[in-house]
């Protein structure tokens, strides 16, 4: 797994993040501390980017965020 924050603009930002798809990690016999990325079938990267309305500027103020 990781992950990074990028601000953009001092109100926009872009996260994401990239997670390994392993079904080894649902055995009874991993114990979650191997590093290793034998039988991964693929990864996952999830992501968002957002935007912070100043409060008091605008008439909807607020955090608006999509992603995917």
């Amino acid at each position: 797994m990781a992950h990074a924050r990028l601000k953009v603009t001092q109100r926009t930002w872009i996260h994401s993040g990239v997670y390994e798809v392993n079904p080894d990690r649902k055995r009874r016999t991993d114990d979650g501390l191997s590093l290793s990325t034998r039988n991964a079938t693929g990864v996952i990267v999830p992501w968002e980017a957002g935007y912070d309305s100043e409060i008091g500027r605008t008439r909807m103020p607020g955090h608006y965020i999509v992603g995917g």
